[in-house]
């Protein structure tokens, strides 16, 4: 038996699972910083979850902004090379470039031949991607969004 929580699970996930079938690359507008809500999404859709920040940025400390937007490519490619991939903090490079810079990335991500579905994970820049043409954008709705358990809450 299905309860609310899992219907609810399922209904908001529905538009992102339908765009990444239709194109490669698909970016799911979150109204505010959820990481459970994108593990639950990758979860939901059978794709690897890669957080970015955690698993690369973290380890370059107070040099990580540095990094060059080429190098969340490579790691993007490389998840993408073994199926479909939820990548989440992407912004946390993102936001350390100008913005020149991000909208040259997006249009260049765009343009890759993905082998399996991307699913980028967006809180900060909306617009940006909203405006890059070739990738599927899912504005997620807070209303439609399961609401963050008590530990989901302490973890922010």
């Amino acid at each position: 038996m299905n309860t609310l929580a899992q219907t609810l699970e399922t209904d908001w996930t529905e538009p992102v699972a339908a765009a990444a079938a239709e194109r490669k690359i698909v970016a799911a507008v979150f109204p505010e910083y959820r990481p459970d809500l994108a593990r639950n999404l990758a979860h939901r859709l059978g794709y690897a979850f890669h957080d970015f920040r955690r698993e690369v940025m973290q380890g370059y400390g107070w040099e990580a902004g540095a990094l060059p937007l080429e190098q969340l490519t490579l790691e993007i490619q490389e998840h993408s090379r073994q199926g479909g991939v939820v990548v989440f903090n992407v912004e946390a490079l993102l936001a350390a470039k100008p913005d020149a810079e991000r909208r040259a990335w997006l249009r260049t991500l765009a343009r890759e031949p993905w082998p399996h579905p991307v699913v980028l994970c967006i809180v900060l820049f909306p617009q940006v991607v909203l405006e890059t043409p070739g990738i599927a954008t899912v504005e997620l709705d807070r209303e439609t969004l399961p609401q963050p358990t008590l530990l989901a809450r302490l973890l922010r």
